[in-house]
Protein backbone atom coordinates (compact mmCIF):
# COMPACT_ATOMS: atom_id res chain seq x y z
CA UNK A 1 0.00 0.00 0.00
CA UNK A 2 3.28 2.79 0.80
CA UNK A 3 4.29 1.66 -2.44
CA UNK A 4 1.27 2.15 -4.53
CA UNK A 5 0.67 5.69 -2.79
CA UNK A 6 4.18 6.73 -3.73
CA UNK A 7 4.11 5.50 -7.12
CA UNK A 8 0.64 7.55 -7.37
CA UNK A 9 2.55 10.86 -5.53
CA UNK A 10 5.27 10.47 -7.91
CA UNK A 11 3.14 10.14 -11.27
CA UNK A 12 1.61 13.51 -10.13
CA UNK A 13 4.95 15.68 -9.31
CA UNK A 14 6.21 14.45 -12.60
CA UNK A 15 3.37 15.21 -14.30
CA UNK A 16 2.91 18.63 -12.37
CA UNK A 17 6.59 19.39 -12.87
CA UNK A 18 6.76 18.23 -17.21
CA UNK A 19 3.87 20.26 -17.47
CA UNK A 20 5.63 24.11 -16.79
CA UNK A 21 9.11 24.57 -16.65
CA UNK A 22 9.44 26.67 -13.31
CA UNK A 23 13.19 28.08 -13.07
CA UNK A 24 15.04 29.62 -11.10
CA UNK A 25 18.54 29.64 -11.15
CA UNK A 26 21.29 31.93 -9.68
CA UNK A 27 25.05 32.55 -10.53
CA UNK A 28 27.42 34.96 -9.04
CA UNK A 29 25.43 38.40 -9.29
CA UNK A 30 22.64 37.34 -12.41
CA UNK A 31 19.43 35.02 -11.80
CA UNK A 32 17.30 33.32 -14.55
CA UNK A 33 13.78 32.85 -14.12
CA UNK A 34 10.93 31.18 -15.97
CA UNK A 35 7.70 33.10 -16.98
CA UNK A 36 4.41 31.22 -17.26
CA UNK A 37 6.11 28.86 -19.65
CA UNK A 38 6.49 31.63 -22.30
CA UNK A 39 9.64 33.28 -21.41
CA UNK A 40 12.78 33.52 -19.32
CA UNK A 41 14.76 36.18 -18.17
CA UNK A 42 18.23 36.37 -16.71
CA UNK A 43 18.91 39.63 -15.20
CA UNK A 44 21.20 41.59 -12.44
CA UNK A 45 19.78 44.05 -9.77
CA UNK A 46 20.92 48.01 -9.43
CA UNK A 47 23.84 48.50 -7.32
CA UNK A 48 22.39 51.96 -6.02
CA UNK A 49 18.73 50.65 -5.89
CA UNK A 50 18.42 46.79 -5.19
CA UNK A 51 14.71 47.16 -7.13
CA UNK A 52 15.98 47.76 -10.44
CA UNK A 53 16.86 45.31 -12.59
CA UNK A 54 18.65 45.02 -16.14
CA UNK A 55 18.39 42.05 -18.15
CA UNK A 56 17.12 40.36 -21.16
CA UNK A 57 14.30 38.25 -22.12
CA UNK A 58 13.90 34.82 -24.45
CA UNK A 59 10.19 34.03 -25.61
CA UNK A 60 9.05 31.01 -26.27
CA UNK A 61 9.68 30.14 -30.14
CA UNK A 62 12.29 32.76 -30.40
CA UNK A 63 14.89 31.50 -28.03
CA UNK A 64 17.98 33.36 -30.06
CA UNK A 65 17.01 36.58 -29.76
CA UNK A 66 17.87 38.20 -26.25
CA UNK A 67 15.24 41.68 -25.84
CA UNK A 68 16.65 44.06 -23.32
CA UNK A 69 14.66 43.94 -20.03
CA UNK A 70 14.42 47.05 -17.32
CA UNK A 71 12.58 47.31 -14.54
CA UNK A 72 13.01 50.82 -13.18
CA UNK A 73 11.72 52.50 -10.41
CA UNK A 74 11.02 56.51 -9.89
CA UNK A 75 9.78 58.79 -6.92
CA UNK A 76 7.67 60.37 -9.16
CA UNK A 77 4.49 58.99 -10.27
CA UNK A 78 3.38 61.46 -12.98
CA UNK A 79 6.33 59.30 -14.80
CA UNK A 80 3.02 57.00 -15.18
CA UNK A 81 1.81 59.38 -18.10
CA UNK A 82 5.15 58.49 -19.91
CA UNK A 83 4.08 54.79 -20.50
CA UNK A 84 3.84 53.97 -24.48
CA UNK A 85 6.85 56.50 -25.22
CA UNK A 86 10.40 55.69 -25.88
CA UNK A 87 12.61 56.93 -22.86
CA UNK A 88 16.31 57.86 -23.87
CA UNK A 89 18.67 55.97 -21.89
CA UNK A 90 22.39 56.18 -21.91
CA UNK A 91 24.69 52.99 -20.89
CA UNK A 92 28.44 52.68 -20.47
CA UNK A 93 30.38 49.57 -20.02
CA UNK A 94 34.07 50.33 -19.43
CA UNK A 95 35.41 53.07 -22.01
CA UNK A 96 32.15 52.30 -24.18
CA UNK A 97 29.18 54.72 -24.61
CA UNK A 98 25.69 54.20 -26.70
CA UNK A 99 22.25 56.17 -26.05
CA UNK A 100 18.89 53.82 -26.86
CA UNK A 101 15.21 55.32 -26.57
CA UNK A 102 13.94 52.06 -24.97
CA UNK A 103 10.21 51.80 -24.74
CA UNK A 104 8.18 52.85 -21.50
CA UNK A 105 5.32 49.73 -21.67
CA UNK A 106 4.25 49.51 -18.21
CA UNK A 107 4.10 51.28 -14.73
CA UNK A 108 3.23 49.32 -11.24
CA UNK A 109 2.81 51.68 -8.22
CA UNK A 110 4.99 50.22 -5.89
CA UNK A 111 4.19 52.64 -2.94
CA UNK A 112 2.67 56.19 -3.12
CA UNK A 113 5.65 57.81 -4.02
CA UNK A 114 7.53 54.64 -5.84
CA UNK A 115 6.62 53.61 -9.33
CA UNK A 116 8.11 50.68 -11.08
CA UNK A 117 8.21 51.52 -14.75
CA UNK A 118 9.32 47.98 -17.25
CA UNK A 119 11.30 48.92 -20.16
CA UNK A 120 11.45 46.91 -23.31
CA UNK A 121 11.22 45.71 -26.42
CA UNK A 122 15.23 46.46 -28.28
CA UNK A 123 16.54 43.24 -29.61
CA UNK A 124 20.26 42.82 -28.67
CA UNK A 125 22.91 43.05 -31.32
CA UNK A 126 26.05 40.56 -31.20
CA UNK A 127 27.76 43.38 -30.99
CA UNK A 128 26.13 44.34 -27.61
CA UNK A 129 26.08 40.87 -25.92
CA UNK A 130 29.90 40.82 -26.64
CA UNK A 131 30.59 44.03 -24.86
CA UNK A 132 28.32 42.94 -22.19
CA UNK A 133 30.18 39.50 -22.24
CA UNK A 134 33.41 41.46 -21.91
CA UNK A 135 32.29 43.76 -19.12
CA UNK A 136 32.74 44.31 -15.40
CA UNK A 137 29.28 46.39 -14.97
CA UNK A 138 26.95 48.55 -17.19
CA UNK A 139 25.49 52.19 -15.59
CA UNK A 140 22.45 52.70 -17.39
CA UNK A 141 20.72 56.53 -16.77
CA UNK A 142 17.69 57.67 -17.85
CA UNK A 143 16.96 60.99 -19.46
CA UNK A 144 13.84 62.16 -18.16
CA UNK A 145 12.33 64.92 -19.53
CA UNK A 146 12.29 67.86 -17.70
CA UNK A 147 8.79 68.32 -16.45
CA UNK A 148 9.46 64.63 -15.11
CA UNK A 149 12.83 64.87 -13.51
CA UNK A 150 11.96 64.85 -9.16
CA UNK A 151 14.89 65.97 -6.52
CA UNK A 152 14.41 62.74 -4.43
CA UNK A 153 14.63 60.44 -7.92
CA UNK A 154 17.92 58.56 -8.59
CA UNK A 155 18.25 58.82 -12.22
CA UNK A 156 21.47 56.56 -12.72
CA UNK A 157 22.32 52.97 -12.01
CA UNK A 158 25.18 50.59 -11.85
CA UNK A 159 24.46 46.79 -12.77
CA UNK A 160 27.48 43.55 -12.50
CA UNK A 161 28.15 42.06 -15.26
CA UNK A 162 29.50 39.05 -13.20
CA UNK A 163 27.66 35.70 -14.35
CA UNK A 164 26.67 37.43 -17.74
CA UNK A 165 27.95 34.83 -19.79
CA UNK A 166 26.64 31.79 -17.76
CA UNK A 167 23.00 33.59 -17.02
CA UNK A 168 22.64 34.00 -20.76
CA UNK A 169 23.98 30.41 -21.89
CA UNK A 170 21.13 29.48 -19.27
CA UNK A 171 18.48 30.98 -20.52
CA UNK A 172 19.15 29.61 -23.88
CA UNK A 173 18.99 26.13 -22.47
CA UNK A 174 15.89 26.82 -20.64
CA UNK A 175 14.10 28.62 -23.09
CA UNK A 176 14.53 25.48 -25.58
CA UNK A 177 12.47 23.49 -23.35
CA UNK A 178 9.71 25.92 -22.94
Amino acid sequence: MNYLLHLVLSMVLVTHTASALEVEWTYKDWKVTSHDGQMISYSSHGDTVWGREFGFSKHKGDCDNDILLLSWSSANSDVAALKGSDLPMLFRVGDTRFGLNVPLVGTTPLTPNTLIMILTYIKANPALIDLLGKGQSIDVDVLYPDEFMHDSDIAGDSFSLSGFIAARLKAQEYCQKL
